[in-house]
């Protein structure tokens, strides 16, 4: 059975840029109220005016510091008051800064599991109880790094991993309330994530593109009970040569 997605509410984090700002683009097509944290501000408004103008869909941005406890708790309050309710969140937000352990920085690894782990948990816990209201979907974006062993990037890795492991944990934890809990696993994908590495890397046409992406996140939520999409990795079909 498949949810047309129609006036739907979903809360897209990371909404600014990237698969966040396609996720957004692709439910506002289909019809659903969209908002949008991200802690880019101007940006994040730039492109929902756009969309806007581009879908007639009603879109809402909402600056948030995922890593900040209240600002998150406010931000999704607020949401759910706005449309009455939120049917699906999408856990996208995430960062690539580590590199080396021996070499890192512990403000540096202190940034990324505050956005990619604290900015998850945060999200989650606070939108759970809208959620289970009525028998929605929490989508969270994964990573091929999250089922591999990663060894030039092991802290961003790790928090792949954790998203990953609680994901699948939280789902049995509430199996009883109907809650689709989804991990999309994409492996590369052109966008600026890392400084850009990927694109520096890779064609444009030789890996996922962030719309690529955005459409395995919208074919997700539109599963209905009783069914859900547990999990769906999307690689390049060349991916395990690296093997």
């Amino acid at each position: 059975m498949v949810n047309s997605l129609e006036t739907s509410t979903v809360v897209v984090t990371g909404a600014a840029s990237g698969i966040g700002a396609e996720t957004a683009r692709k439910f506002a097509h289909k019809g659903a109220n969209v908002i949008g944290f991200d802690i880019e501000a101007e940006d994040l408004r730039e492109h929902f005016d756009d969309l806007e103008e581009e879908t007639g869909a009603e879109l809402v941005p909402i600056q948030v510091d995922l890593t900040v406890e209240d600002q998150v708790e406010a931000a999704v309050q607020r949401a759910a008051s706005t449309f009455d309710g939120i049917d699906i969140l999408v856990n996208n937000a995430g960062v690539a800064l580590s590199d080396e352990v021996e070499g890192m920085e512990t403000e540096t690894y202190r940034a990324e599991m505050g956005v990619n782990v604290d900015g998850t948990f945060f999200t989650t816990r606070a939108a759970l109880p809208h959620i289970r209201a009525v028998s929605g979907n929490i989508i969270f974006l994964g990573s091929y790094a999250g089922c591999f062993p990663r060894p030039y990037s092991p802290v961003y890795a790790a928090t792949k991993w954790w998203i990953r492991g609680f994901a699948k944990s939280l789902a049995g934890q509430i199996a009883d309330d109907e809650v689709a809990i989804t991990v999309i696993n994409p492996s590369e994908v052109h966008t600026n994530l890392a400084d850009g590495a990927m694109k520096e890397r890779f064609d444009e046409e030789k890996i996922a593109s962030p719309k690529d992406i955005a459409s395995a996140i919208t074919f997700a939520a539109s599963q209905e009970e009783p069914l859900t999409v547990s999990e769906l990795d999307l690689y390049r079909r060349n991916r395990f040569r690296d093997f």
